[in-house]
Protein backbone atom coordinates (compact mmCIF):
# COMPACT_ATOMS: atom_id res chain seq x y z
CA UNK A 1 0.00 0.00 0.00
CA UNK A 2 3.18 2.63 0.47
CA UNK A 3 4.54 1.53 -2.50
CA UNK A 4 1.24 2.18 -4.31
CA UNK A 5 1.06 5.85 -2.92
CA UNK A 6 4.49 6.25 -3.32
CA UNK A 7 4.13 5.66 -7.10
CA UNK A 8 0.81 7.94 -7.20
CA UNK A 9 2.44 10.35 -5.38
CA UNK A 10 5.09 10.43 -8.35
CA UNK A 11 2.72 10.55 -11.13
CA UNK A 12 0.90 13.62 -10.01
CA UNK A 13 4.17 15.47 -9.10
CA UNK A 14 5.78 14.25 -12.96
CA UNK A 15 1.80 14.92 -14.31
CA UNK A 16 2.15 18.72 -12.74
CA UNK A 17 5.79 19.35 -14.38
CA UNK A 18 4.31 18.10 -17.45
CA UNK A 19 1.50 21.06 -17.15
CA UNK A 20 4.25 23.44 -16.07
CA UNK A 21 6.24 22.96 -18.97
CA UNK A 22 3.33 23.04 -21.46
CA UNK A 23 1.99 26.21 -19.84
CA UNK A 24 6.15 27.79 -20.04
CA UNK A 25 6.16 26.45 -24.28
CA UNK A 26 2.69 27.66 -24.99
CA UNK A 27 3.54 31.25 -23.86
CA UNK A 28 6.53 31.16 -26.13
CA UNK A 29 4.10 30.02 -28.92
CA UNK A 30 2.39 33.25 -28.23
CA UNK A 31 2.84 35.85 -31.74
CA UNK A 32 5.13 39.04 -30.93
CA UNK A 33 7.37 40.20 -28.09
CA UNK A 34 4.87 40.05 -24.82
CA UNK A 35 6.91 43.12 -23.26
CA UNK A 36 5.54 45.41 -26.60
CA UNK A 37 2.11 43.54 -26.02
CA UNK A 38 1.76 44.79 -22.36
CA UNK A 39 3.38 48.31 -22.70
CA UNK A 40 1.51 49.00 -26.25
CA UNK A 41 3.34 49.69 -29.30
CA UNK A 42 4.26 53.54 -27.95
CA UNK A 43 5.57 52.48 -24.94
CA UNK A 44 9.74 53.77 -24.60
CA UNK A 45 12.29 51.39 -24.76
CA UNK A 46 12.79 52.21 -21.65
CA UNK A 47 9.47 50.79 -20.00
CA UNK A 48 9.93 47.84 -22.68
CA UNK A 49 12.92 46.85 -21.24
CA UNK A 50 11.83 47.26 -17.60
CA UNK A 51 8.53 44.36 -18.63
CA UNK A 52 11.24 42.34 -19.88
CA UNK A 53 13.78 42.11 -17.00
CA UNK A 54 10.48 42.19 -14.98
CA UNK A 55 8.85 38.67 -16.98
CA UNK A 56 13.26 37.56 -17.37
CA UNK A 57 12.90 38.03 -20.90
CA UNK A 58 15.95 39.14 -21.28
CA UNK A 59 16.71 35.67 -20.36
CA UNK A 60 17.86 32.20 -22.63
CA UNK A 61 15.20 30.49 -23.10
CA UNK A 62 16.57 27.66 -20.81
CA UNK A 63 17.15 29.72 -18.09
CA UNK A 64 13.48 31.06 -18.05
CA UNK A 65 12.30 27.25 -18.33
CA UNK A 66 14.12 26.23 -15.33
CA UNK A 67 13.23 29.43 -13.28
CA UNK A 68 9.51 29.05 -14.39
CA UNK A 69 9.72 25.76 -12.89
CA UNK A 70 10.67 26.46 -9.74
CA UNK A 71 8.76 29.58 -9.12
CA UNK A 72 6.30 27.13 -10.09
CA UNK A 73 6.83 24.41 -7.92
CA UNK A 74 7.23 27.20 -4.81
CA UNK A 75 4.23 29.00 -5.48
CA UNK A 76 6.08 32.14 -6.46
CA UNK A 77 3.98 33.10 -9.56
CA UNK A 78 5.26 36.92 -9.56
CA UNK A 79 3.13 40.09 -9.82
CA UNK A 80 -0.03 40.58 -11.40
CA UNK A 81 1.35 43.40 -14.50
CA UNK A 82 -2.45 44.72 -14.29
CA UNK A 83 -2.98 45.77 -10.30
CA UNK A 84 0.49 44.80 -9.56
CA UNK A 85 -0.63 42.67 -6.89
CA UNK A 86 0.78 39.22 -5.74
CA UNK A 87 -0.86 36.14 -8.35
CA UNK A 88 -1.10 34.43 -5.39
CA UNK A 89 -3.45 36.89 -3.58
CA UNK A 90 -5.16 37.56 -6.32
CA UNK A 91 -6.13 33.71 -6.55
CA UNK A 92 -6.62 33.51 -3.36
CA UNK A 93 -9.37 35.79 -3.52
CA UNK A 94 -10.92 34.17 -6.04
CA UNK A 95 -10.68 30.87 -4.76
CA UNK A 96 -13.44 30.70 -2.41
CA UNK A 97 -15.67 31.79 -5.55
CA UNK A 98 -14.77 28.73 -7.35
CA UNK A 99 -14.52 25.74 -4.82
CA UNK A 100 -18.02 26.91 -3.28
CA UNK A 101 -19.51 26.73 -6.97
CA UNK A 102 -17.45 23.28 -7.39
CA UNK A 103 -19.10 22.11 -4.15
CA UNK A 104 -22.06 23.10 -4.84
CA UNK A 105 -22.15 21.80 -8.65
CA UNK A 106 -21.11 18.17 -7.08
CA UNK A 107 -23.45 18.26 -4.32
CA UNK A 108 -26.21 18.40 -7.03
CA UNK A 109 -24.37 15.65 -9.47
CA UNK A 110 -24.42 13.51 -6.81
CA UNK A 111 -27.96 13.87 -5.53
CA UNK A 112 -29.43 14.03 -9.49
CA UNK A 113 -27.15 11.18 -10.87
CA UNK A 114 -27.20 8.75 -7.89
CA UNK A 115 -31.31 9.55 -7.56
CA UNK A 116 -31.97 9.01 -11.81
CA UNK A 117 -29.09 5.86 -12.07
CA UNK A 118 -30.83 4.19 -9.14
CA UNK A 119 -34.06 4.46 -10.49
CA UNK A 120 -33.02 3.77 -13.86
CA UNK A 121 -31.36 0.29 -12.87
CA UNK A 122 -34.04 -1.18 -10.53
CA UNK A 123 -36.52 -1.54 -13.51
CA UNK A 124 -34.66 -1.59 -16.56
CA UNK A 125 -36.70 -0.82 -19.58
CA UNK A 126 -39.43 0.78 -18.15
CA UNK A 127 -40.83 4.15 -19.15
CA UNK A 128 -39.10 5.76 -16.01
CA UNK A 129 -35.48 4.14 -17.50
CA UNK A 130 -36.20 5.20 -21.12
CA UNK A 131 -37.36 8.82 -19.67
CA UNK A 132 -33.88 9.35 -17.69
CA UNK A 133 -31.61 7.61 -20.73
CA UNK A 134 -33.28 10.47 -22.81
CA UNK A 135 -33.24 13.15 -20.45
CA UNK A 136 -29.92 12.53 -20.04
CA UNK A 137 -29.21 12.64 -23.41
CA UNK A 138 -30.27 15.48 -24.05
CA UNK A 139 -28.93 17.25 -20.92
CA UNK A 140 -25.14 16.15 -22.62
CA UNK A 141 -26.15 17.17 -25.49
CA UNK A 142 -26.93 20.82 -24.38
CA UNK A 143 -23.73 22.90 -23.76
CA UNK A 144 -23.63 24.54 -20.32
CA UNK A 145 -23.86 27.92 -21.39
CA UNK A 146 -26.88 27.25 -23.29
CA UNK A 147 -28.08 25.69 -19.78
CA UNK A 148 -27.21 28.52 -18.28
CA UNK A 149 -28.72 30.99 -20.25
CA UNK A 150 -32.21 29.49 -20.25
CA UNK A 151 -32.26 28.73 -16.20
CA UNK A 152 -31.03 32.44 -15.59
CA UNK A 153 -33.40 33.71 -17.65
CA UNK A 154 -36.18 31.52 -16.49
CA UNK A 155 -35.53 31.11 -13.04
CA UNK A 156 -33.55 34.35 -12.26
CA UNK A 157 -34.91 36.89 -14.28
CA UNK A 158 -38.93 36.04 -14.93
CA UNK A 159 -39.73 34.54 -11.96
CA UNK A 160 -37.28 36.37 -9.46
CA UNK A 161 -36.84 33.06 -7.46
CA UNK A 162 -33.26 33.30 -7.30
CA UNK A 163 -30.48 35.79 -8.08
CA UNK A 164 -28.90 35.84 -11.33
CA UNK A 165 -26.06 36.70 -11.76
CA UNK A 166 -23.39 38.32 -8.11
CA UNK A 167 -22.24 36.33 -5.70
CA UNK A 168 -22.50 36.10 -1.70
CA UNK A 169 -19.68 35.38 0.96
CA UNK A 170 -20.91 32.75 2.90
CA UNK A 171 -19.41 34.80 6.21
CA UNK A 172 -21.68 37.52 4.95
CA UNK A 173 -25.14 35.18 4.20
CA UNK A 174 -24.77 31.34 4.52
CA UNK A 175 -28.48 31.29 3.36
CA UNK A 176 -27.98 34.04 -0.02
CA UNK A 177 -24.61 32.66 -0.37
CA UNK A 178 -25.99 28.92 -1.28
CA UNK A 179 -29.37 30.62 -3.69
CA UNK A 180 -26.85 32.58 -5.52
CA UNK A 181 -24.78 29.39 -6.13
CA UNK A 182 -28.14 27.35 -7.01
CA UNK A 183 -28.30 28.78 -10.80
CA UNK A 184 -24.37 28.03 -11.44
CA UNK A 185 -24.43 25.24 -9.94
CA UNK A 186 -27.42 22.99 -11.44
CA UNK A 187 -25.81 24.63 -15.17
CA UNK A 188 -22.51 22.88 -14.37
CA UNK A 189 -24.12 19.66 -12.82
CA UNK A 190 -26.89 19.01 -16.12
CA UNK A 191 -23.92 17.45 -17.81
CA UNK A 192 -22.10 15.71 -14.51
CA UNK A 193 -25.00 14.24 -13.29
CA UNK A 194 -26.15 13.06 -16.71
CA UNK A 195 -22.61 11.15 -17.00
CA UNK A 196 -22.87 10.05 -13.30
CA UNK A 197 -26.39 8.47 -14.13
CA UNK A 198 -25.47 6.74 -17.05
CA UNK A 199 -22.38 5.40 -15.49
CA UNK A 200 -24.13 3.92 -11.96
CA UNK A 201 -27.47 2.42 -14.44
CA UNK A 202 -24.71 0.47 -16.27
CA UNK A 203 -22.64 -0.31 -13.46
CA UNK A 204 -25.79 -1.43 -11.40
CA UNK A 205 -27.06 -3.14 -14.21
CA UNK A 206 -24.19 -5.49 -14.54
CA UNK A 207 -23.98 -6.09 -10.67
CA UNK A 208 -27.41 -7.18 -10.42
CA UNK A 209 -26.40 -10.23 -13.34
CA UNK A 210 -23.65 -11.44 -10.78
CA UNK A 211 -24.20 -14.81 -9.44
CA UNK A 212 -24.42 -13.71 -5.62
CA UNK A 213 -26.66 -11.07 -6.89
CA UNK A 214 -29.44 -13.44 -8.15
CA UNK A 215 -28.59 -15.72 -4.92
CA UNK A 216 -29.79 -12.89 -2.81
CA UNK A 217 -32.27 -12.56 -4.95
CA UNK A 218 -33.71 -16.03 -4.69
CA UNK A 219 -33.49 -15.78 -0.94
CA UNK A 220 -36.25 -13.48 -0.85
CA UNK A 221 -34.67 -10.35 -0.58
CA UNK A 222 -36.34 -7.42 -1.83
CA UNK A 223 -35.01 -5.41 -4.93
CA UNK A 224 -34.08 -2.24 -3.04
CA UNK A 225 -32.20 -3.68 -0.38
CA UNK A 226 -30.04 -6.04 -2.48
CA UNK A 227 -29.26 -2.92 -4.73
CA UNK A 228 -28.47 -0.18 -1.70
CA UNK A 229 -26.74 -2.88 0.46
CA UNK A 230 -24.34 -4.87 -2.13
CA UNK A 231 -25.10 -3.92 -5.62
CA UNK A 232 -23.15 -0.08 -4.48
CA UNK A 233 -20.47 -1.75 -2.72
CA UNK A 234 -19.18 -2.80 -6.43
CA UNK A 235 -20.20 0.30 -8.31
CA UNK A 236 -18.42 2.51 -5.69
CA UNK A 237 -15.19 2.48 -7.28
CA UNK A 238 -15.98 3.11 -10.67
CA UNK A 239 -18.32 5.86 -9.48
CA UNK A 240 -15.16 7.11 -7.76
CA UNK A 241 -13.55 7.08 -11.39
CA UNK A 242 -16.28 9.09 -13.16
CA UNK A 243 -16.81 11.55 -10.32
CA UNK A 244 -13.19 12.33 -10.50
CA UNK A 245 -13.18 12.66 -14.27
CA UNK A 246 -16.50 15.03 -13.83
CA UNK A 247 -15.00 17.09 -11.10
CA UNK A 248 -11.98 18.50 -13.83
CA UNK A 249 -15.18 19.10 -16.54
CA UNK A 250 -16.67 21.21 -13.55
CA UNK A 251 -13.67 23.00 -12.63
CA UNK A 252 -13.36 23.55 -16.26
CA UNK A 253 -16.67 24.63 -17.07
CA UNK A 254 -16.52 27.10 -14.13
CA UNK A 255 -14.60 29.28 -16.40
CA UNK A 256 -17.46 30.11 -18.61
CA UNK A 257 -20.18 30.27 -16.04
CA UNK A 258 -18.39 32.76 -13.74
CA UNK A 259 -19.04 34.52 -16.15
CA UNK A 260 -22.59 33.84 -17.30
CA UNK A 261 -23.52 34.72 -13.39
CA UNK A 262 -20.81 37.19 -12.71
CA UNK A 263 -18.92 35.24 -10.38
CA UNK A 264 -15.75 36.34 -9.38
CA UNK A 265 -13.81 33.08 -9.49
CA UNK A 266 -10.82 31.71 -10.87
CA UNK A 267 -12.50 31.47 -14.38
CA UNK A 268 -13.57 34.95 -14.52
CA UNK A 269 -10.28 36.27 -13.07
CA UNK A 270 -8.28 34.04 -15.80
CA UNK A 271 -11.09 35.98 -18.79
CA UNK A 272 -10.04 39.03 -17.58
CA UNK A 273 -6.33 38.31 -17.44
CA UNK A 274 -6.48 36.88 -21.04
CA UNK A 275 -8.15 40.15 -22.13
CA UNK A 276 -5.97 42.40 -20.22
CA UNK A 277 -2.83 40.27 -21.57
CA UNK A 278 -1.59 39.42 -17.85
CA UNK A 279 0.79 36.94 -18.56
CA UNK A 280 1.54 35.97 -14.81
CA UNK A 281 -2.15 35.95 -13.77
CA UNK A 282 -3.09 34.07 -16.46
CA UNK A 283 -0.53 31.48 -16.00
CA UNK A 284 -1.30 31.33 -11.90
CA UNK A 285 -4.85 30.53 -12.84
CA UNK A 286 -4.29 27.68 -15.70
CA UNK A 287 -1.43 26.14 -13.05
CA UNK A 288 -3.82 26.24 -9.80
CA UNK A 289 -6.83 24.58 -11.72
CA UNK A 290 -4.71 21.91 -13.15
CA UNK A 291 -3.43 21.43 -9.63
CA UNK A 292 -6.42 21.28 -8.21
CA UNK A 293 -7.70 18.69 -10.74
CA UNK A 294 -4.36 16.44 -10.26
CA UNK A 295 -4.81 16.63 -6.72
CA UNK A 296 -8.16 15.63 -6.94
CA UNK A 297 -7.59 12.50 -8.97
CA UNK A 298 -4.87 11.61 -6.82
CA UNK A 299 -7.45 11.59 -3.76
CA UNK A 300 -10.01 9.34 -5.99
CA UNK A 301 -6.40 6.53 -6.89
CA UNK A 302 -5.91 6.50 -3.21
CA UNK A 303 -9.39 5.59 -2.54
CA UNK A 304 -9.92 3.47 -4.87
CA UNK A 305 -7.06 1.28 -3.75
CA UNK A 306 -8.88 1.76 -0.71
CA UNK A 307 -11.38 0.15 -1.70
CA UNK A 308 -10.04 -2.53 -4.15
CA UNK A 309 -6.50 -3.35 -3.52
CA UNK A 310 -6.33 -5.73 -6.48
CA UNK A 311 -6.05 -1.61 -8.30
CA UNK A 312 -2.04 -2.10 -5.81
CA UNK A 313 -0.71 -4.36 -8.38
CA UNK A 314 -1.78 -3.02 -11.78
Amino acid sequence: MALTILRRLAAAVITLLVVIVTVFLLQQLVPGDPAIAIAGEDATPEVIAQIREQLNLNRSLPVQLVEYVWHAMTFQLGTSLQSQQPVTQLLRDALPVTVSLALVSLLFTLVVGIAAGTLAAMKPGSWIDRLLVGSSAVALAIPPFVTGLLLQRVFGVRLGWLPAIGYTPITEDPVLWFKGLILPGLTLAAISAAEVARQLRGNLIDTREQDYIRTLRAKGLPVSLVLFKHAYRNAAAPMLTVLGIQFGSIIGGAVIIEQVFALPGLGQTGVNAILSQDFPVVQGVVLFGATMVILLNLAVDLINTKLNPRVAHQ
